[in-house]
């Protein structure tokens, strides 16, 4: 394939947790809702699982607040639960 890009995919991008909350949420401010609905109601009709997991990651992108890192003992973000990896620099 030309230029390197997947077919479903593009290229890894090396965010950290901010930059993770507002793709999610910008990603689903894109999306119309009725657009998730009525893909989750054909899913129904005609048993594609892959159509059923766009209405809870939009739900949830939907509702994630905007937040900065709120890190639990490692256990990840308080808000949202995004594992940041710091590298052994401290660094993400």
């Amino acid at each position: 394939m030309a230029g390197g890009g997947g077919v479903m995919f593009t290229a890894p991008q090396p965010l950290d947790h901010d930059g993770w909350v507002q793709a999610a949420r910008r990603a689903a401010a894109s999306v119309p809702a009725h657009a998730v609905s009525e893909a989750f109601l054909v899913s129904l009709a005609c048993r594609r699982m892959d159509l059923r997991s766009a209405l809870a990651s939009y739900a949830v992108a939907r509702l994630l607040p905007e937040h900065r890192e709120a890190v639990r003992r490692g256990l990840g973000c308080a808000v949202c639960g995004i594992r940041v990896h710091r590298d052994a620099d401290g660094g993400s």
